[in-house]
């Protein structure tokens, strides 16, 4: 069997079994409009060409292994804009995803959007703006994204991550976000050589470094951030080295409300590392 027409089927869900039809090429969901997901088995189906869930008005989640099927002519599968109940999209390994395209602006409920490993993507929705429900993205690992294609942002965000990437500098559109966002990770960005003013982000509690190498200081404002509860810098030299100085000549109240957690070099002579140990101390 190469085609499996379910379309128009009062089902509710899948049966784990159907990872089994390895041989599968088409897989016509059509107007579904009870099933709220599909079963991870849904990944093995490595021989899939289309897969068709126009009118699954219900679902709420893609499974993060879309990526696996390797045959797929399109990763937002036919219908995408229709799954108007969607919450959570995942993409990881889609080796042949280039763009989201703009049927993804109509995902009105998405509220995460997970992208790792896609090594061509090229760039996100031109929309982006229109995800009026996001509230989390997370990108990790696509070499060839450029996030500063796009001019405006979600401005609903409340969490962002950037891990593995060649970003000189965070995309502007994440400002659009600015007076909502509560946590940002960036990690293993070692072209980053400085943060945005982040004095527009009132509401930010975590703010987490991480192996940033070219990064050399604390994003300016930092003591107007009067709901930062957590700020964590770890494998970042050139920030560590001058971390202790900048910590130094901040407010006392912020040094005091922050729970600060810094890694420092060998360098670090006793007056420094008492301070930061004091730093440390005060919560």
């Amino acid at each position: 069997m190469r085609v499996l027409d379910l379309s128009g089927s009062p089902l509710e869900e899948l049966p784990d079994s159907i990872g089994s039809l390895f041989h599968f090429k088409f897989l016509n969901l059509n107007s579904n409009n009870k099933i709220r997901r599909l079963p991870n088995s849904i990944c093995k189906l490595l021989n899939l060409e289309l897969l068709n869930l126009d009118g699954c008005t219900a679902l709420e989640e893609i499974p993060e292994g879309i990526g696996n099927l390797i045959n797929l002519r399109s990763y937002l599968p036919k219908g995408i804009r229709h799954l108007t109940f969607l919450q959570f999209l995942y993409f990881h390994r889609c080796v042949n995803l280039t763009s989201l395209g703009e049927e993804i602006q109509f995902l009105s409920n998405l509220r995460q959007l997970w992208i790792s490993s896609c090594e061509n993507l090229e760039s996100l929705s031109p929309d982006l703006n229109l995800l009026t429900a996001l509230d989390t993205l997370f990108i990790s690992d696509c070499v060839k994204l450029d996030l500063m294609k796009n001019t405006e942002g979600p401005q609903g965000l409340r969490s962002f991550g950037i891990f593995d990437s060649d970003l000189a500098a965070l995309p502007p559109w994440l400002e659009d976000s600015s007076n909502v966002m509560q946590s940002i990770a960036i990690e293993r960005c070692n072209n980053l050589n400085e943060l945005s003013e982040l004095q527009k982000y009132t509401f930010l509690e975590h703010l987490a470094i991480e192996d940033c190498s070219n990064l050399v200081g604390l994003p300016h404002g930092m003591h107007c951030l009067t709901e930062l509860r957590e700020l964590k810098i770890a494998d970042c030299p050139k920030l560590s080295r001058s971390c202790r100085r900048q910590l130094k000549a901040k407010e006392s109240k912020f040094t005091r409300e922050v729970k600060i957690t810094v890694d420092f070099d060998v360098d670090t002579d006793e007056e420094d590392t008492s301070m930061i140990n004091q730093l440390r101390s005060c919560r």
